[in-house]
């Protein structure tokens, strides 16, 4: 019950006009611990791996970026067998 509580503190479902940037998101989950980290990052590397067969070209470009500008730093700082899986999972997203 610890960690759950602790997850959704982090995860908080919320209605699509009251989106937090992805900035705010990603200041929120630095300032975790690692399990934390580490599951935000596992849950970001399943979202990409998912991706490879969407046509959803706007959905994949703004995934790449995104996981190439924030989520692959906040990986080689938290754990390197996640940094390796996210780099080969964006290298196979076409």
């Amino acid at each position: 019950e610890k960690i759950y509580k602790t997850i959704s503190f982090f995860i908080k479902k919320t209605k699509k006009t009251e989106e937090v940037p992805i900035e705010k998101q990603i200041l929120k989950i630095k300032q975790a611990d690692n399990y934390i980290k580490c599951i935000v990052l596992a849950e970001r590397l399943d979202d990409i791996r998912s991706l490879k067969n969407s046509r959803r070209k706007d959905k994949i470009s703004r995934f790449k970026d995104e996981t190439q500008k924030y989520f692959v730093t906040l990986a080689e700082e938290t754990n390197e067998k996640i940094l390796l899986k996210l780099i080969i999972a964006l290298y196979e997203l076409k």
